[in-house]
């Protein structure tokens, strides 16, 4: 059963707080997000739609779905192709969260089976997040697809909240995150996540994209390890690359 709106009401203080001093994701910026002072994401309390739409070219065991693209993300791709609201998300307008409550509504009637808050990045703002969902149809499950670039405190914030992670794992166990994402250790962060989310009620899909030259460095290594310590895991291996950045 989801969980109760009391319950996301404290859910969202303890948010509050946390992004005071601002340790939501492992990047621990300690930004206080309620003053003019930004972090890697680049965003205070506040949520930023680009995009939302029905989507039909998502997975089949969500779509279609209606998509919420926030603007804002803690990775910085050097192939990312939203590179503008990734990196500069203040030019995106602030987004109204019971106007977005209501568009969940709509695209609900249009047809929508899930709705899947993506990006950019959901990881850098859960507290706008559960704004909107205290609102929210409750019978539509939450899709949370992302980098999973969180903490684990962050991420029991969302347990009885969000029903299936759909998460990139790109980068095996070397430093090819830190090249070319910027981050570092995401290869066991993100398994110690996924580890943490089987343990709960929620689904698991795991999207790995496959970089060119990244087959032994990085594929191998991710898919046995997916094997070893989550067996029977979704997989989906995207062949879409395309490097869209070429800065760096």
């Amino acid at each position: 059963m989801p969980i109760n709106r009391d319950e996301i009401d404290r859910r969202i203080l303890q948010l509050e707080e946390s992004y005071r001093d601002c340790h939501i994701c492992p990047e621990r910026c300690g930004v206080n997000r309620e003053s003019s002072i930004l972090g890697t994401c680049g965003l205070g309390t506040e949520g930023r739609v680009y995009k939302e739409f029905l989507h039909f070219g998502e997975e089949p065991e969500i779509s279609p779905t209606h998509a919420i693209y926030l603007a804002g993300c803690n990775f910085r791709c050097r192939y990312c192709s939203d590179l503008k609201e990734v990196t500069a998300p203040t030019t995106v307008a602030p987004t109204d969260e019971l106007w977005l409550g209501q568009q969940i509504h709509e695209r609900k009637k249009q047809g929508a089976r899930t709705v899947s808050f993506v990006g950019g990045s959901p990881d850098v703002q859960p507290l706008f997040v559960l704004r909107v969902l205290r609102d929210a149809p409750r019978d539509l499950p939450v899709v949370w697809n992302s980098n999973l670039w969180l903490t684990s405190e962050t991420l029991d914030m969302l347990r009885g909240v969000v029903d299936i992670f759909v998460s990139d794992l790109k980068y095996g166990p070397g430093n090819c995150d830190r090249k070319l994402s910027s981050v570092d250790r995401s290869f066991q962060v993100i398994l110690e996540l996924l580890q943490q989310i089987q343990r709960t009620k929620a689904q698991i899909m795991v999207r790995h994209l496959l970089l060119p030259g990244h087959e032994a460095c990085c594929t191998l290594p991710i898919l046995e390890a997916l094997a070893e310590r989550l067996p029977g895991t979704y997989i989906n291996l995207m062949t879409g690359y395309r490097p869209f950045q070429l800065h760096g």
